[in-house]
């Protein structure tokens, strides 16, 4: 194995949890009032998600708007987690024992793969968008609250910065899509060590998941009323993830990414790249899932 890639029991350990899940693909109109767990991405909408849960109906947990429906330890630094560090010590009892009577709930940090062994009882979606886009926003959003942040981001692309407040840290900008779906693992992995077994292990956690994909705002009415059973006129109409979210995240990237960034960031995330493009055809294959399915039904 190369010099600085993850220790080999560290990734026999996440490719052997992935391997040893059975896996359940999402079926259209089948949610059977299993709970939803959103996996938060920063920067991907799930802010707009939390809305439209209360907005239909669904119990969160305590704190909304602030809490974004995380729970506790649920939030991007983890703190005062009750299931370990990013509660990666929950098994779906213990979860769901956690959530009371939540019927959807987000979180954002890791992906904890043992909430794919209980198919049956959640049903877990998640957001993407292109993931340069993505790190330019979160940037552009983080250096509004704090006014060092784009020096901080630029340093962490180009040197190791570990940082376990997942909104901070190499890991941002460094194929996060992948880091985050495969627990604390490999998302503490160093700077440029993600490897393509890390991204073929990523897809088979994405095959078990709804996608929504922000470029594709036309699909979510339909994704929604057919995956979560959500009414699409109870949707915020404003949420992120019904629009082209640009502006301000541009205007930072015009004045302060130059060539140099730029090119290091689409070097370090070549394989969230490819990542995206699959999770869009996946998108797309439970679109049509959803409209053989009604149309069966009509």
């Amino acid at each position: 194995m190369a010099q600085g890639v993850p220790r080999p029991a560290g990734l026999l350990l996440m490719l052997a949890v992935t391997a040893g899940v059975v896996t359940a693909l999402p079926k259209p109109f089948d949610r059977n009032n299993r709970t939803i767990y959103h996996f938060h991405i920063h920067k991907c909408g799930g802010t707009s998600f939390c809305a439209d849960a209360v907005a239909n109906n669904e119990t969160v947990p305590d704190g909304f708007p602030r809490s974004n429906c995380n729970g506790q330890g649920d939030n991007p630094q983890g703190s005062h987690a009750i299931g370990g560090k990013y509660n990666e010590n929950f098994d779906c009892d213990g979860r769901l024992a956690a959530m009371g009577n939540v019927t959807y709930f987000q979180t954002e940090n890791v992906f904890n793969q043992r909430m794919l062994e209980c198919p049956d009882r959640l049903l877990i979606g998640m957001q993407m968008r292109h993931p340069i886009r993505r790190i330019i926003s979160h940037i552009s959003y983080e250096t509004r609250l704090r006014s060092d942040n784009t020096a901080k981001a630029r340093a962490e692309t180009f040197s190791p910065r570990p940082n376990s407040d997942t909104r901070y840290g190499s890991a941002t900008v460094n194929n996060y899509y992948i880091r985050s779906l495969l627990g604390s693992v490999v998302y503490e992995a160093p700077l440029g060590t993600i490897t393509r077994a890390h991204l073929e292990a990523a897809k088979r956690v994405l095959d078990q998941f709804v996608i929504f994909i922000l470029e594709h705002a036309e699909w979510h009415e339909e994704m929604l009323a057919c995956y979560y059973d959500w009414d699409e006129r109870a949707q915020q109409a404003e949420g992120t993830h019904l629009r082209d979210s640009h502006g301000s995240s541009s205007a930072w990237a015009e004045e302060n990414l130059d060539d140099e960034w730029r090119a290091k960031l689409e070097e370090l995330n070549a394989l969230d790249l490819e990542l995206f493009r699959y999770a869009v055809g996946l998108s797309a294959e439970q679109l049509g899932a959803c409209r053989d399915a009604q149309n069966a039904r009509s």
